[in-house]
């Protein structure tokens, strides 16, 4: 990962803007989200002297609190970051969905789930639903070894996943 490139998600960030009005789905909110980045506040600590020795590395994410519970916060880029605290100058992570669903596995007790642009869209996302996301990624892989042969063939783009979800079934 480019640590000088912006996290940006702009086809997340499009799908988010669809979906809060009506015209995407939730498999297309998830086929983006499994694929992002997100910026994740946190402060790290360490007691290690320096870089080459062992020794405790702490975690404390920034967190919002709703109906009882807590949030770690996730945000699709560092406008949408601002909206939670415009003059944020602290540590970021950069944490992809797998990341916070192992958060969220670990803390179970301490985290409820996480708040996807809490100052904007606000999606509230549990680890259950990141833990359905892994069939999509499989059947992506799988829809990519079964229909290899096509690779020459120009499908038209209306009838392209039918035909592909018909090879996946049947090989």
């Amino acid at each position: 990962m480019d640590i000088k490139k912006p996290v940006e998600n702009p086809k997340l960030d499009e799908v988010i803007r669809k979906l809060t009005g009506g015209t995407a789905t939730e498999t297309d909110f998830f086929e983006q989200f499994a694929a992002a980045k997100f910026l994740c506040p946190a402060d790290v600590r360490s007691d290690r002297p320096d870089s080459g020795s062992d020794g405790e590395i702490s975690i404390a994410f920034k967190t919002l609190e709703g109906n009882g519970s807590r949030y770690l916060m996730a945000f699709t880029n560092w406008a949408e970051l601002y909206k939670w605290n415009s003059s944020y100058s602290g540590q970021t992570l950069v944490f992809g969905y797998k990341d916070y669903l192992s958060v969220l596995k670990q803390q179970s007790k301490i985290y409820a789930g996480m708040a996807l642009n809490p100052f904007g869209a606000n999606l509230v996302i549990t680890a259950a639903m990141m833990e359905n996301i892994k069939p999509r990624d499989s059947e992506k892989r799988s829809f990519a070894i079964s229909t290899e042969p096509l690779t020459d063939t120009k499908l038209e783009e209306e009838n392209e996943r039918v035909i592909k979800r018909v090879i996946h079934t049947t090989a």
